[in-house]
C-alpha cells in the first residue's frame, strides 16, 4: 500500500480540521465558525456562602510540609479548619 502525499498550505488544514480556538476575555471559536462570549451573568459561585476566616497566628511563610506539623502554617490551620 503506498500513501501520496501532497502539500496543503496550513490555512486550508485549519480549515478542513477546525479546532476550538481560545482566545483573551474567555472567548470561543468554535469549529462552526461560532463565536462564544463569556457568561457573565451569573456567577460561578453564591457568593453570601464565602465567610472570612480568622488567620490571626498563622505564618504564612512558614512551610508544613514535615511530618511534626506546625501549627502556625497555613497547611495546619486549613488542615484543622476543613477537619471540624
Amino acid at each position: 500500500m503506498s500513501v501520496q502525499r501532497t502539500a496543503l498550505p496550513a490555512a486550508d488544514w485549519i480549515n478542513q480540521h477546525k479546532p476550538y480556538l481560545y482566545f483573551a476575555g474567555d472567548r470561543i471559536l468554535t469549529p462552526d465558525d461560532r463565536l462564544h462570549a463569556p457568561r457573565t451573568d451569573l456567577p460561578p459561585f453564591d457568593l453570601s456562602l464565602l465567610a472570612p476566616l480568622e488567620w490571626s497566628g498563622v505564618n504564612i511563610q512558614a512551610e508544613s510540609m514535615d511530618p511534626e506539623r506546625l501549627p502556625h502554617t497555613v497547611q495546619y490551620y486549613l488542615y484543622r479548619y476543613l477537619s471540624e
